[in-house]
C-alpha cells in the first residue's frame, strides 16, 4: 500500500478508507470497464459463448480444459467474466449437448444389429474367459506365430461387423480419439452405467481406434517374426557351412591318409589294405562313405 500510494502520490491513510462508500467500487469498476473496452456479461453474451463452446466441446470432452477455454474467449473478447460457477453450469450444460449432437450424427448407424453388437461387448463370453471389450483391448506380448493368429482373429471379429466401412467422418477426428481412450480406459460395470446417448459413440469410437491398432500390430508382429525367422535361418546356415566345412577337412585329411600309403612305393600291393587299417581304421572309412 506504501508503494502504491507513493505512485499516487497520496498520504497512505488515504487508500485505507477506500471502498468504504459502496458506490465507490461500483463506479470505479465501470470507468475501469470504460477503460479497456470491456462489456458486462449479458444474456446475449453468454448465449454467443454457449454456442462458441460447443464447437469446442465437439472437439474436447476434459471440463477443465472447456473452462479455461471459455475464460480465454471472454477475455479474448473484452468481456467481463461472470462468476464462476456460472461458467461451471454452462460448461456442463455445454457439454451434455455436444453429447446429444454426436448421439445424433451417429444415430443413423446404430441399426438394430449394431446395438445389440455393441452391447455385446460388454457381456462375459465363456470362451474367451472375458468380456470381448477386454479381449480387444488385451495386447499381444510376444510375435510369436500364436499372437500373431490371435490378432487375426480380432480383425476378423471386427471385420464381421464391417468395422472398417463405419461413417463416422462427421464426428471430429480429436473427439473421435477422446472417446476411443475413453473406451479403452473405462471398465465394463462403468460403461454398463452409462447412458446410451454416451454409451455408444464410446463403443464406436473404440472399436474403430482398435480396429486401426490390431492391423497396425498384425504387421508389425509379422515383421518380427519374419526378421526373428531371417536370423535364425542364418545362423542355421552359418552352422550348416560350418559343419560342411569341417566334414570337408575330415575328408580332405582321410584323403591324404589313404594316398600317402597308396603311392608309397615301399609297400607292396598286397599290403596296402593292411597298411590303411593300420591308419585308418575299418569304422572310420564307413563313417566317411
Amino acid at each position: 500500500m506504501e508503494y502504491v500510494a507513493r505512485q499516487l502520490d497520496v498520504a497512505l491513510d488515504g487508500l485505507t478508507t477506500y471502498g468504504e462508500r459502496a458506490q465507490t467500487r461500483t463506479e470505479h469498476l465501470r470507468k475501469i470497464q470504460l477503460y479497456l473496452g470491456f462489456r458486462p456479461a449479458g444474456r446475449k453474451e453468454l448465449q454467443m459463448l454457449a454456442r462458441w463452446l460447443l464447437e469446442r466441446a465437439l472437439e474436447h470432452d476434459k471440463l477443465t480444459l472447456l473452462l479455461q477455454l471459455a475464460c480465454d474467449h471472454l477475455y479474448v473478447q473484452k468481456i467481463v467474466r461472470p462468476g464462476i460457477t456460472v461458467i461451471e453450469r454452462l460448461v456442463v450444460t455445454v457439454r451434455g449437448r455436444a453429447q446429444q449432437v454426436i448421439f445424433r450424427r451417429l444415430r443413423q448407424m446404430l441399426t438394430a444389429e449394431r446395438q445389440a453388437f455393441l452391447d455385446e461387448l460388454l457381456v462375459r463370453d465363456r470362451s474367451l474367459g472375458c468380456t470381448p471389450l477386454t479381449w480387444l483391448r488385451r495386447s499381444a506380448t510376444s510375435n510369436s506365430p500364436a499372437a500373431i493368429r490371435n490378432a487375426l482373429t480380432k480383425l476378423a471379429f471386427l471385420r464381421q461387423q464391417g468395422i472398417d466401412d463405419w461413417e463416422t467422418s462427421q464426428i471430429n477426428p480429436n473427439r473421435l480419439k477422446s472417446l476411443a481412450q475413453i473406451g479403452k480406459r473405462s471398465t465394463n460395470q462403468a460403461l454398463q452405467r452409462s447412458p446410451t446417448i454416451r454409451r455408444y459413440p464410446i463403443l464406436i469410437a473404440f472399436c474403430q481406434q482398435i480396429y486401426e491398432e490390431i492391423t497396425d500390430e498384425v504387421i508389425d508382429l509379422y515383421n518380427r517374426c519374419l526378421a526373428q525367422t531371417y536370423a535364425r535361418a542364418r545362423r542355421d546356415l552359418e552352422e550348416f557351412r560350418l559343419a560342411a566345412a569341417t566334414a570337408m577337412n575330415a575328408k580332405l585329411r582321410l584323403f591324404r591318409e589313404l594316398g600317402s600309403v597308396v603311392l608309397d612305393v615301399e609297400v607292396a600291393d598286397e599290403l596296402v589294405r593292411e597298411c590303411i587299417y593300420q591308419r585308418v581304421s575299418p569304422q572310420q572309412l564307413r563313417g566317411h562313405l
